[in-house]
């Protein structure tokens, strides 16, 4: 995780890593790394060549299993939105070097309709959480079911 104000002379440093965020898709210019705030959240998930495998990670990942992998995270997808905290989107996309543009893969969103209750029940839930780690409740899944 970057923070793109305490972060700023090390991502100057490694302009290549994150020149791949800067398009209009995302709407990441240059001078959102400068101004230090961007109003989401991006991952990338680079590909490597079997000869050039990492010191954090021996694993490869070939594209079919990346996309595989995609598939399996769009199948659940609908549930993962649920239960994070912030999130209303999830998109994939993928760029290949050959094409200019990057290429929609999947998009999943809580639809605008149930976002003001999907939001009230998250919170809910999370203050039961954390009502039941300090123990000042009981916790069982059918009080759970009953929240969500």
């Amino acid at each position: 995780m970057w923070d793109l104000v305490v972060n700023r002379s090390d991502m100057a440093r490694l302009e290549d890593q994150f020149a791949p965020f800067i398009q209009p898709l995302f709407g990441v210019t240059a001078e959102t790394f400068e101004a230090g705030y961007f109003n989401g959240t991006i991952f990338r998930f680079p590909l490597r060549m079997q000869a050039a495998q990492s010191d954090l990670c021996q694993t490869v990942y070939s594209p079919q299993k990346v996309k595989d992998l995609f598939n399996s995270l769009q199948a659940d997808a609908h549930d993962l939105l649920l239960f994070l905290k912030s999130l209303k989107t999830i998109e994939v996309y993928e760029k290949l070097s050959s094409e200019v543009a990057p290429t929609m893969l999947m998009t999943v969103r809580i639809s605008e309709s149930t976002e003001r209750e999907v939001t009230t029940k998250r919170a809910e839930l999370i203050e039961k959480i954390a009502e039941w780690q300090s123990g000042s409740i009981q916790f069982t899944m059918r009080s759970l079911l009953c929240i969500i």
